[in-house]
C-alpha cells in the first residue's frame, strides 16, 4: 500500500463516502477499529505520565511531545474524545475523562458562570470564558447515563 498523495484517496482508504460533519475523517470515532480502541485508551487517554491526561483533561498532545503554545487542553479536544469513546462503550474511562474536565473547569472559580474555551500551557483559563463551553461536555454524559437524547431547534 502506498501513502496517499491527496485528500481524496485517502478518503477512499477510511471508507466509502463516510456520514461525517467536518473535513477530518480519519479523526473521527466511528471510523476508528472498535476492537483496538480498549487498549488505545489505556496506553494514551488514561495514561499521566506519557499520555493525554493532565490536570485538565485532555492534553491536546501527549506530555512528552512537543507542546504547541498557547494551548494545553481544549474543550472541543476533549469532547471529540468524550463522544468517542461513548460510542466505543469505554465507560469507566469516560466518566472519569469528563468529570476531570469539569473539574478542572471550575478550578479557577471563575466570575464568569462558564467554562474556558482551552487551558494554556500553564493550565490558566484562555479564551473565551462567556460561551459556557461545560455544556459541550455535560451533555455527552448526560444523554449517555440517562440515555436521553437532546434536540434543539427542532422537534
Amino acid at each position: 500500500m502506498t501513502i496517499p498523495e491527496n485528500r481524496i484517496q485517502l478518503n477512499t482508504l477510511v471508507r466509502a463516502k463516510p456520514k461525517i460533519y467536518g473535513s477530518w475523517p480519519n479523526f473521527w470515532a466511528r471510523d476508528i477499529n472498535s476492537g483496538h480502541v480498549g487498549q488505545m485508551v489505556d496506553r494514551w487517554v488514561m495514561n499521566a505520565k506519557d499520555g493525554f491526561m493532565g490536570i485538565v483533561p485532555l492534553r491536546i498532545r501527549a506530555h512528552h511531545s512537543e507542546q504547541i503554545p498557547p494551548f494545553s487542553a481544549s474543550t472541543i479536544n476533549t469532547w471529540l474524545a468524550i463522544e468517542g469513546m461513548f460510542r466505543h462503550r469505554i465507560e469507566s474511562a469516560v466518566v472519569a475523562v469528563t468529570l476531570g474536565h469539569i473539574d478542572g473547569m471550575n478550578r479557577e472559580r471563575l466570575w464568569v458562570p462558564g467554562g474556558p474555551e482551552a487551558w494554556d500551557q500553564n493550565d490558566k483559563p484562555w479564551g473565551s470564558m462567556d460561551y459556557d463551553w461545560n455544556e459541550s461536555i455535560l451533555l455527552p454524559l448526560i444523554e449517555q447515563i440517562g440515555w436521553h437524547r437532546f434536540r434543539f431547534g427542532g422537534r
